[in-house]
C-alpha cells in the first residue's frame, strides 16, 4: 500500500516523479537519522498492518482511481484472451466470474460488479470484510464477500474465469512458501485457461524509499510514513503514523518482501500457472529495472493436474472457521 495525494500517483506518473525527485531530497542516511530522533519521542504503540486503519481506510484511499484500475484490469484480460465485450461482438471469451483476493473494503470488487461480472471478494481482515459488505448492501450490488486467508483458500475448484490481486497485496506474504500456497490456491480456483492478474512492488521501489511519504496538511486522515529496506533479506519495513479528524492517533508497522522475476515465474510454474507477460504498472509497456510496480498476467494451464492442498495446509484449514458468507453482500 503506497498512498499518495494524487491517487493515480500510487503507481503512475506521480510515483515516477517522486522517484526522479529522490536525488533532490535529503540523503537516505540523514532521513533515517531524523526518523530515529522522531521515533524516540513518545508515540502510541504500533499495531499490526490493517488493524487500526480499517475505519479510516476508505478516507485514506479517497483519491485512488479505482475505476481506472478496473479499466486496466479489463484491458490486460482482453489483451490475453478474456474480453469485457460480449462474445458475439469480439469472438473472445468473456470472464463472468471474478475472484478478488485481498479485497480489503471491496472497492475494486464493487467496481467490477458494476460491470455485470459475478464477483467474490476475499480478505483475512474481519473489519475490512464488514466494511465491504456494508458498501455492497448500500449500493445493492450482489458481491459475495468471504473472510479467508489467501494462503489457505477454501473455494469451489475451477469456479473462476479471472482472479485479481491488486495493490501490492502479495508483497505482504514475506515468506516464499506462503506465496507458493497463495498461488496454489489461485490455481485450484481458476478454470483451465483462466487468468490471474496481480501486481507487486519491486526492490527498486523499496530501495528508492517510495514508502517514505507524508501528508499532514489535508484530508480527514493525515499520515507520516518512514521506510527502511534490508536489501539482503529483501524486506521493507514501513512505520506508519496516523492522525484523524476524530482525534485518533495510532501507528501501524507494515512489512513487504521484494520478489525477483525468476522467483515469481518459478512459483507460478509450481502451481500450474504459466506466466504470460509483465507490464510497467498501468501501461502496456514491458517492465524494466526501474519499474516500481509490475503487473503480472498468468494463465491456468489447460492440461494441469489437480492441485491438492498439502497435508500441512489441510490440517491447518481443518482448524480454521469456515467462510463467513451468510450475509455477504466488499480491499482496495
Amino acid at each position: 500500500m503506497r498512498a499518495e495525494k494524487s491517487g493515480i500517483g500510487i503507481a503512475g506518473d506521480d510515483a515516477a516523479d517522486s522517484s526522479r525527485a529522490s536525488s533532490s531530497r535529503e540523503p537516505a542516511s540523514e532521513r533515517r537519522g531524523i526518523h530515529a530522533q522522531r521515533l524516540s519521542r513518545e508515540r502510541p504503540a504500533a499495531s499490526p498492518a490493517f488493524t487500526e486503519i480499517v475505519p479510516y481506510y476508505d478516507a485514506l484511499m479517497a483519491m485512488v482511481p479505482y475505476r481506472m484500475w478496473a479499466d486496466y484490469t479489463e484491458a490486460l484480460a482482453a489483451r490475453h484472451g478474456l474480453s469485457p465485450s460480449q462474445p458475439g461482438k469480439s469472438g473472445r471469451a468473456r470472464p463472468t466470474r471474478i475472484l478478488d483476493l485481498a479485497t480489503g473494503t471491496g472497492s475494486i470488487a464493487l467496481e467490477l460488479a458494476c460491470r455485470a461480472y459475478e464477483v467474490t471478494g476475499v480478505d483475512s481482515s474481519p473489519g475490512m470484510i464488514e466494511v465491504a459488505r456494508d458498501k455492497a448492501r448500500s449500493r445493492e450490488l450482489p458481491v459475495r464477500f468471504l473472510r479467508q486467508d489467501m494462503r489457505r483458500l477454501r473455494l469451489e475448484p475451477a469456479s473462476f474465469d479471472l482472479v485479481t490481486c491488486i495493490y501490492d497485496s502479495l508483497n505482504y506474504l514475506t515468506e516464499p512458501r506462503d506465496l507458493a500456497r497463495a498461488f496454489r490456491g489461485v490455481s485450484r480456483a481458476l478454470r483451465a485457461g483462466g487468468l490471474f492478474i496481480f501486481d507487486l512492488n519491486t526492490a527498486f521501489a523499496f530501495a528508492e524509499e517510495l514508502f517514505a511519504q507524508e501528508n499532514m496538511s489535508e484530508g480527514p486522515v493525515r499520515y507520516r510514513w518512514f521506510s527502511s529496506y534490508d536489501a539482503q533479506a529483501r524486506i521493507c519495513r514501513v512505520d506508519m503514523e496516523f492522525w484523524t479528524d476524530d482525534g485518533k492517533h495510532f501507528r501501524e508497522v507494515h512489512f513487504q518482501r521484494a520478489y525477483t522475476h525468476d522467483e515469481i515465474e518459478h512459483l507460478l510454474e509450481q502451481a500450474s500457472l504459466k506466466l504470460l507477460d509483465c507490464y510497467e504498472a498501468y501501461t502496456m509497456l514491458p517492465s524494466g529495472k526501474q519499474s516500481d510496480r509490475i503487473f503480472y498476467v498468468a494463465s491456468k494451464l489447460k492440461a494441469a493436474a489437480a492441485i491438492a492442498p498439502s497435508s500441512r495446509d489441510a490440517r491447518r484449514d481443518a482448524a480454521l472457521p469456515g467462510p463467513r458468507a451468510s450475509n455477504a453482500s466488499r480491499p482496495r
